[in-house]
């Protein structure tokens, strides 16, 4: 696989998955992809979460009012259950999602991301609701995409995660 010449933006919020957003990031980078953060909140650096502790903060590249899907090949939303929560409640955000789905171009949602496909109708574009660090799919994907794949078990994982936040 090769994602030469590939833009890809991920989206995130304070929450996100430390371990699923580097594996992410590091295995489409070394598949050649260019790879961008961004986010909905007004502050440019984000915490993440590594097994319910604070993980590193990530600086993020570029606001969301300046990321268009013109400008970029794929779309990835990382796990993270506090980040999906938080990017379903900002409507720019969503906005992106939308808009990135209106013009058929892929959107992966890993783990818990899953739940914008639902909240938001997005079945039936070209989206993939991934494993969290399933990255050998999410790279196929980003290259070839297709319509809608499922291949995440959503409802122990989510169930499990949710469990882990609470406690």
């Amino acid at each position: 696989m090769n994602l030469l010449a590939k833009r890809i933006v991920i989206l995130l919020s304070d929450g996100v998955d430390e371990v699923d957003l580097t594996k992410i990031r590091r295995t489409v980078e070394r598949e050649g992809a260019e790879v961008f953060t961004t986010t909905a909140l007004p502050q440019l650096v984000i915490e993440t979460y590594d097994n319910d502790h604070r993980g590193k903060e990530v600086f993020i590249d570029l606001p969301i009012e300046l990321v268009t899907c013109d400008l970029f090949d794929a779309l990835v939303v990382p796990e993270g259950m506090e980040s999906i929560d938080a990017i379903c409640s900002m409507s720019e955000a969503i906005s992106l999602v939308r808009e990135f789905f209106d013009q058929g171009k892929p959107i992966v949602f890993s783990g818990a991301a899953h739940q914008i496909v639902a909240e938001q109708g997005l079945q039936g574009g070209r989206v993939l609701c991934s494993s969290p660090g399933d990255t050998a799919k999410i790279t196929q994907f980003i290259l070839e995409g297709s319509e809608y794949v499922t291949s995440t078990n959503k409802t122990n994982h989510t169930s499990n995660r949710l469990e882990k936040v609470l406690s």
